[in-house]
C-alpha cells in the first residue's frame, strides 16, 4: 500500500548499540544466538536497524490502515471480475471464480483481525530496540542480515545487491485450505484436449521463475493480488493459503501470500530435464507468457517496446534451447544482458516484442484472458496498451499462423 502516514520524530541511532548483539545459528526455522558479535558486525546490524525502524515508524505499521486498503483492492478485483465475466460465461463458472476471490477476501479479514490483536507488538519491539532491551541476532555471511524476535513477530532485515528488504515474519495466524474451481469444466472435449498441454506449460513458466517447492508440491509466494488469483486458477483442487510475512518497503506496505497446491506435483526443473523437441510451439510460447508475467518486464525505452525475462545465469543455460526454439518460430531475442548480481536479462524488442505479446496472449483460452483483463495489473495493462498502439499505427506487419491470435 502506498498511503501517506504521518511523520515521526527522529532518534539517536547510537542508542541502538545498547541492545545485545550476537552471531546467529539456525535452529529449526529460526536463528538463535551462538556467540558474541564483533564490532564490524554490530556496525552493520545497527545500519539495518536504523533502516527498519525508519520504515516501520514512517508507515505506522502497527495500525490497520494498510490492511484496509488491501481489502479495498480485493473487493475491487472481485467487482471487476463480476463485470467482466457475468453474461459471457455460465453462472456456475462465474460464481465459482468470484467465490474463490471471496475466500481470499475472508482470509484477508482474518488477517485484519489478527493484526488488531498483535499489531501493537511491532510498536513494542521498536520501543525495546530504542531502549536497549532487545536481542539482535546477526546472521548470514558477512553479517548480511539480522533477526529480532518477539512473541508473534520476528523482524528480519537483509542486504541484497540492490536493496535492503525489511520483513515482519508472523506467528499465530493459521492458514486455510481453499478449494479452487476447475475453469476447464466449461470446455468441450476438443478444447480440453487442446488446452491441457498448454496449461502444463503455463505452470512451468511460473515454476521456473517465481515458484518454490515443498514436499514435491508447487508453492507460490507473492504480494500481487492478480497472481494469487491467476496462479490458483492454474491449480484446480485444494490449495493451502497462508499470509506469513509483512513487507515493509520504501514505497509501500505489502503482505506475502503463501500458496501451496495439494493435488499437483511441482514442475520446477522440467525445462532443465526437458527434450525441447517435445515442446510444441504453443507450449514454448505459453511458458514464455507466464515467465514474463511472473518475473519479467515490459516497458518502452527510447521509443522501442521491450519485453524481457530475468533469470539466473544457471537458469539461462537451461532455458537457452527453448529460447533458440523461439528464434526458429520467429521471435528473435538480442544478446543476453548480464547484470551485476549475476542474473541475465533476455530481451525481445520492437515488432518482435509486439508479435510475442500478441501471440502468447492469444494462446490463452478466452476466460483466462478475461480474468487477466479484469484484474488489470500494471504489466498486463502495459502490454495490452502496446498492442493497441501498434495496431492503430500499423506497426505490426506480420501475423503468425494461429487463427485465434491477434483477434482481441
Amino acid at each position: 500500500m502506498s498511503g501517506a502516514p504521518g511523520q515521526f520524530t527522529g532518534f539517536n541511532a547510537e542508542l541502538l548499540r545498547r541492545n545485545r548483539f550476537c552471531m546467529g545459528v539456525k535452529r529449526g526455522r529460526e536463528y538463535v544466538c551462538s556467540g558474541e558479535a564483533g564490532e564490524d558486525a554490530v556496525n552493520k546490524a545497527v545500519d539495518f536497524l536504523v533502516e527498519a525502524i525508519n520504515r516501520i515508524q514512517h508507515w505506522r505499521v502497527w495500525e490497520t490502515w494498510w490492511i484496509e486498503e488491501t481489502m479495498d483492492e480485493w473487493l475491487e478485483a472481485r467487482d471487476r471480475l463480476e463485470v467482466q465475466l457475468r453474461g459471457k460465461y455460465s453462472e456456475d463458472i462465474v460464481n465459482a471464480i468470484t467465490g474463490l476471490v471471496d475466500k481470499f477476501i475472508n482470509y484477508n479479514e482474518r488477517f485484519l483481525n489478527y493484526w488488531r490483536d498483535v499489531g501493537n507488538e511491532t510498536r513494542r519491539l521498536i520501543d525495546n530496540l530504542m531502549n536497549g532491551r532487545a536481542e539482535v541476532i546477526i546472521r548470514g555471511e558477512g553479517a548480511s542480515g539480522i533477526s529480532v524476535h518477539s512473541e508473534h513477530i520476528t523482524l528480519e532485515t537483509d542486504r541484497t545487491s540492490t536493496s535492503i528488504p525489511v520483513h515482519l515474519v508472523l506467528k499465530g495466524l493459521e492458514g486455510v485450505d481453499v478449494e479452487v474451481p476447475d475453469f476447464m469444466m466449461m470446455m468441450n472435449k476438443e478444447e480440453y484436449t487442446k488446452f491441457v498441454k498448454t496449461l502444463r506449460s503455463l505452470r512451468i513458466g511460473f515454476a521456473e521463475t517465481d515458484e518454490s517447492v515443498e514436499k514435491g508440491r508447487p508453492v507460490m509466494g507473492t504480494n500481487q493480488t492478480w497472481q494469487v488469483i491467476f496462479w490458483s486458477l492454474l491449480y484446480p483442487g485444494e490449495i493451502r493459503v497462508h499470509i506469513n510475512t509483512v513487507n515493509v518497503n520504501v514505497n509501500n506496505m505489502t503482505v506475502t501470500w503463501y500458496l501451496r497446491s495439494s493435488n499437483h506435483k511441482s514442475l520446477k526443473g522440467k525445462i532443465k530435464d526437458a527434450d525441447v523437441d517435445k515442446f510444441s510451439d504453443e507450449e514454448v510460447l505459453a511458458l514464455t507468457l507466464t515467465a514474463v508475467l511472473g518475473d519479467g518486464s515490459a516497458y518502452v525505452s527510447k521509443n522501442t517496446i521491450k519485453i524481457g525475462i530475468t533469470m539466473s545465469g544457471e537458469k539461462f543455460e537451461a532455458w537457452e534451447p527453448l529460447l533458440q526454439k523461439l528464434k526458429k518460430i520467429g521471435f528473435d531475442w538480442g544478446k543476453p544482458a548480464l547484470n551485476n548480481d549475476g542474473t541475465v536479462n533476455v530481451w525481445f524488442r520492437g515488432s518482435r516484442a509486439i508479435d510475442l505479446a500478441r501471440t502468447t496472449i492469444g494462446i490463452l483460452p478466452p476466460i483466462l484472458r478475461d480474468v487477466l483483463d479484469a484484474l488489470g495489473f500494471e504489466k498486463w495493462l502495459r502490454i495490452n496498451e502496446y498492442l493497441r498502439r501498434s495496431s492503430s499505427s500499423g506497426e505490426v506487419r506480420r501475423r503468425l499462423w494461429w487463427p485465434v491470435m491477434g483477434s482481441r
